[in-house]
């Protein structure tokens, strides 16, 4: 999720929950603490690897393990600036800066780009697949629950009430999505079953957010003889249209030298274990090298008011592989 609807979330976890504690120091700080899991982009600047937001970007700052050391480092940062010391004033700025800091992290674990949780014990990226990565219906209902607040405020009148049920209806549309996948996945597994596909046969399978509308979804699944031999198929589907999906399909290079070798590099490691759906493809260039291109087919987001899927490939990963099975460069990149 955006830097802008984390923090939009933090200010009004602050006013809901905090504003009688710490005044209007609440919002600011929840807002702030909000943004701090997504430092690990930042850290990436003074990286020259390429790769490194890919493997680190929701990873270490955005464990559920790790929010407590960095609401306390908040808590000491803010008291410095403010100078005031106070034990009990620390332990609200603590949970003041803990519990937005876990909305970061749990926002994000409902989208479909996976989030590391449970680093350093297990470095899986959870995803629940319910919300697209900037959900603007999200966004103007924690900033119309914010401006109703001050609003409030500004008339000199009680307003954590309202910055109350802005977080319930959140949570409400929240779960409204949640409800919306359940009810793409039914769709999806009737689909395949219509399909007389052996369960052996698909070896993934899920139900993506798709831009602008919660009824919309992105069905992907893949099949093949073997998980390294794989087609990808994907279509978009409305939950409450009971007609048959088109299914668009992506077929993967069949395993060779060359991919194995572009494969087993280390920025290949890092790409495979942070895609879902890869697609791999090769082809040979005029000095004989092959040139290897992974992408992970859950970013070609197909859009439900067009009829034609978007043509520039995201989260691209680069090899060039020589005849003997060298491998020359790596490269990534966001879109091509």
């Amino acid at each position: 999720m955006d830097i802008f609807t984390h923090m939009l979330a933090g200010a009004l976890i602050g006013e809901a929950v905090f504003r009688p504690r710490l005044g209007r120091l609440a919002p600011i700080a929840g807002a702030i603490a909000a943004a701090v899991p997504d430092l690990d982009v930042l850290s990436g600047c003074f990286s020259a690897d390429p790769f490194f937001n890919l493997e680190f970007h929701r990873g270490p700052t955005h464990s559920l393990i790790m929010l407590p050391l960095l609401s306390a480092a908040l808590a000491v940062i803010i008291s410095a600036l403010t100078r005031r010391w106070e034990i009990r004033r620390c332990l609200w700025l603590f949970l003041a800066g803990l519990l937005p800091m876990l909305s970061h992290s749990l926002i994000d674990w409902l989208t479909n780009y996976g989030t590391q949780l449970l680093w350093p014990f297990d470095s899986a990226r959870y995803a629940l697949d319910w919300i697209f990565i900037i959900d603007p219906w999200f966004d103007l209902i924690l900033a119309g629950a914010l401006i109703l607040t001050w609003r409030q405020l500004r008339r000199g009148k009680p307003a954590r009430g309202i910055a109350a049920r802005g977080v319930a209806f959140a949570l409400l549309y929240v779960f409204f999505l949640g409800a919306l996948h359940h009810m793409a996945l039914d769709r999806l597994r009737d689909d395949l079953k219509a399909r007389d596909l052996p369960p052996a046969a698909v070896h993934s399978y899920a139900c993506l957010p798709v831009p602008l509308s919660p009824f919309a979804w992105n069905a992907i699944y893949t099949t093949g003889e073997s998980p390294d031999a794989t087609a990808t198929h994907t279509a978009v589907f409305w939950v409450l249209n009971k007609s048959t999906p088109r299914f668009d399909t992506l077929l993967s290079a069949p395993p060779s030298p060359a991919t194995s070798a572009a494969l087993a590099t280390p920025h290949g490691q890092v790409f495979i274990w942070f895609a879902r759906f890869p697609v791999i493809e090769q082809k040979s260039l005029p000095n004989g090298d092959a040139e290897v291109t992974v992408f992970d087919a859950r970013f070609q987001s197909q859009l439900p008011f067009f009829q034609r899927k978007l043509v520039r490939k995201p989260f691209l990963f680069r090899a060039i592989v020589a005849p003997d099975g060298a491998v020359r460069s790596t490269a990534f990149a966001h879109w091509e």
